[in-house]
């Protein structure tokens, strides 16, 4: 079994929630790109999504384990500011452009999720569950 996720964030290692957290405690405003598209993932989701997966017995196969939904960076830096009581006024849209990066991101990255395997809560729903952990 194999299962593909993206924008993945929790408690270890860096991430793009972390990032945001920590810009706003730097600057006044911040820019995000608004032409990226996608799902974040908090792995505390994606460990019980791999366990139901395993629990339901499903054939062996690709998987896509990522919270429901898709969002832009940009929204979901303004839904960080938000959940964390911060101006999401603070955030300002740009281009990838604006942002070059030795690699690439797709502009696109939306999993289709299968039928027959658990959903996973929404990316806001588990983004609010993150940010409410003391």
């Amino acid at each position: 079994m194999v299962v593909r996720t993206a924008w993945l964030y929790g408690n270890h290692g860096p991430s793009f929630v972390k990032t945001m957290l920590r810009l706003a405690r730097e600057r006044e405003t911040i820019s995000v790109v608004d032409d990226q598209r996608g799902q974040p993932t908090w792995t505390r989701d994606l460990c019980e999504f791999i366990v139901a997966l395993i629990n339901t017995e499903v054939p062996g196969g690709f998987y896509h384990g990522t919270n429901e939904g898709e969002v832009t960076r940009y929204d979901l830096a303004r839904a960080i500011f938000t959940l964390a009581d911060l101006d999401p006024e603070r955030v300002n849209p740009c281009t990838t452009t604006d942002f070059p990066l030795q690699a690439p991101r797709p502009a696109y990255s939306v999993l289709d999720h299968a039928a027959g395997v658990p959903a996973m809560p929404t990316w806001h729903d588990a983004l609010q569950r993150y940010l409410s952990i003391p």
